[in-house]
């Protein structure tokens, strides 16, 4: 035996084999090292003695080794088949076993993981998911920073961080997109008029972004240059397949969009729809089109600026550099405001406007006014589905520790005849976790009727809401991860007081009720403490939300508001040369 300890010690390839012997299952332990270094030893043998042997012998004989790793993990479903595969079959039999139970907690279960999955996936939308655009992680926004913050620039401020950095490969601008009146022309129908939601956006827009056309081309910085012989437009594959049924021969078109003529040179990829959240955008033209009296006026601000950071550069270097760009533009426009015999700006005024500065947000997750419009909320939203989640896990731990106490006497036989405490334990909580996935397959069912239940009552911001709530790795690991959290939550409790028996009295034929309820009796309290409090404490929140509402509802608006219809005229450019009608 002493033999053995020093020759693991002394000869590294026999304690690898011990060490990866760890992985194996018990039973088959022993065969598996005895077989394992009976080779290694013959093999040594070969070679000669292990302190004999030179330095590339000695590498090749642990090399050799290391194919017990790969057998070693060959015997792992075996070790699966043995335990975890045992413990799920179990789990499954008790189950039906207690179908009322199960029914009950599955459907208390996929209500609270539902919720939390519908209200994740909004703020996975919104707050999270990742632009498809080519390396989203190196996107940086432009944001205004001073006493009130702004997400907006001027054309010629555009200009200046377009030419004048070295730390962004490129920096790309977007104008908010708007309803327009679009026509064919008049060879291909133009009597058919619709509305089509435009974005106008600077000529690398797509170069920079990473995007490439999924027929003909996207623009180029040609395209938006003054004097520019064509007006070009690039349009979304929803729409390209919605109004020209996916026909090649879309590219080269001409329409008419607010009674200017324009040429479609391609379609973007399927799940491009720009930078925007929340607004997709049927087709994209270039800046020029706004012409010169918007793009040259410094105080109207109505740009989104994004740009992409160089490899070699951060942000902090890049948010000095266009800071230090932007300050010189602020200088110019308080020179030239204070040389205005019109001005009225006053001291305070003025130090407002020159103490602004730039800061950068990450750009990868796109830009919308619908963040900081339903931030709060939503973490409001979450924060409440959470603790509805924790009152289904109080709900079904009472469930489990009643079914515990039932099952008294199978848990005592058991540890009697040597089973472990903790394997007592993990099968348990394999029961409770099975019981949580169960509910989290039909909760991402709820989820998603949810989520899109709760999309309609957002309000909608220059058009209908458009976000995309499929499920995806985000939405599906977070529901697996509350699955999971759930489970062992839930039915840790119940485990460990239901492991916790005094043998003698528990393998007795006749126990009284009254005392095995008297034992669970603590547990039971504080988990019913528990659920009645949340459950108040959400009660009162949705009376005071719902008189907050009733409130709302009852403002005096100034007129009357039933049946009162919003709507939008689109009178073209030509209607003051048209005859009045009554």
């Amino acid at each position: 035996m002493l033999e053995s300890r020093k020759d693991g010690l002394t000869k590294p390839h026999l304690w690898l084999i011990r060490v990866i012997g760890a992985i194996v299952t018990r039973r088959l332990r022993a065969d598996w090292r005895q077989e394992w270094e009976a080779e290694l030893r013959y093999r040594e043998e070969l070679l000669t003695e292990w302190e004999r042997l030179d330095w590339r012998n000695k590498l090749d004989l642990l090399r050799r080794s290391l194919g017990a790793f790969w057998d070693a993990l060959l015997l792992q479903p075996r070790r699966m088949e043995d335990e975890m595969f045992q413990d799920l079959r179990f789990g499954v039999r008790m189950m039906l076993k207690h179908k009322i139970l199960t029914i009950v907690a599955v459907l208390s279960l996929a209500l609270g993981i539902g919720a939390n999955t519908a209200i994740f996936s909004l703020i996975d939308a919104l707050l999270l998911r990742m632009l498809p655009v080519a390396e989203p992680q190196r996107l940086a926004l432009f944001t205004i920073a001073g006493r009130q913050s702004e997400d907006v620039f001027p054309y010629p401020f555009y200009q200046k961080f377009r030419d004048r950095n070295h730390t962004f490969s490129g920096v790309i601008a977007a104008g908010g997109g708007g309803r327009m009146r679009l026509t064919l022309s008049e060879s291909e129908g133009g009597a058919r008029v619709e509305s089509a939601r435009g974005q106008m956006v600077s000529g690398n827009f797509f170069s920079v972004l990473g995007v490439n056309a999924a027929l003909g081309r996207t623009m180029v910085e040609d395209d938006d240059r003054a004097g520019s012989q064509q007006a070009v437009a690039v349009i979304s594959y929803g729409f390209w397949q919605r109004r020209f049924g996916g026909d090649p021969a879309a590219v080269g078109k001409r329409i008419t969009l607010d009674d200017r003529p324009f040429t479609i040179i391609g379609v973007a990829p399927p799940k491009f729809s720009g930078f925007e959240v929340g607004g997709v955008a049927d087709l994209w033209f270039p800046l020029q089109i706004a012409g010169d009296q918007a793009l040259s006026n410094r105080d109207g601000s109505w740009l989104i600026v994004m740009g992409r950071l160089r490899s070699e550069a951060n942000v902090t270097q890049a948010r000095a550099e266009i800071d230090v760009i932007f300050q010189q533009e602020l200088a110019q426009d308080a020179a030239r405001h204070a040389a205005r015999s019109d001005s009225k700006w006053t001291e305070a005024e003025r130090r407002d406007f020159l103490e602004r500065h730039i800061e950068l947000q990450p750009g990868g997750a796109g830009w919308t006014p619908l963040r900081d419009m339903f931030k709060k909320p939503l973490l409001i939203l979450m924060t409440l589905v959470g603790l509805a989640q924790l009152i289904a896990c109080a709900n079904v731990a009472n469930l489990l520790l009643a079914r515990a106490v039932t099952r008294r006497k199978e848990i005592a036989v058991r540890l009697a005849i040597g089973a472990g405490r903790f394997r007592l334990m993990r099968q348990l909580l394999t029961e409770s976790i099975l019981l949580t996935f169960l509910g989290a397959a039909m909760g991402l069912l709820f989820a998603q009727w949810g989520a899109h239940l709760l999309l309609t009552f957002l309000p909608q911001y220059n058009g209908p809401i458009a976000i995309n709530l499929e499920l995806n790795t985000h939405v599906i690991g977070f529901t697996l991860a509350v699955s999971l959290l759930t489970g062992l939550l839930a039915g840790l409790a119940p485990a460990l007081r239901a492991t916790r028996l005094d043998l003698a009295s528990s393998l007795k034929e006749q126990v009284s009720d009254s005392n095995a309820a008297s034992k669970r009796l603590p547990l039971n309290k504080i988990l019913v403490v528990a659920q009645v409090a949340l459950s108040l404490f959400l009660l009162v929140g949705a009376g005071l939300f719902a008189r907050s509402l009733q409130n709302l509802k009852n403002l005096d608006a100034g007129f009357d508001r039933e049946n009162v219809t919003l709507f939008e005229l689109d009178l073209g450019s030509d209607y003051p040369n048209c005859a009045r009608r009554e």
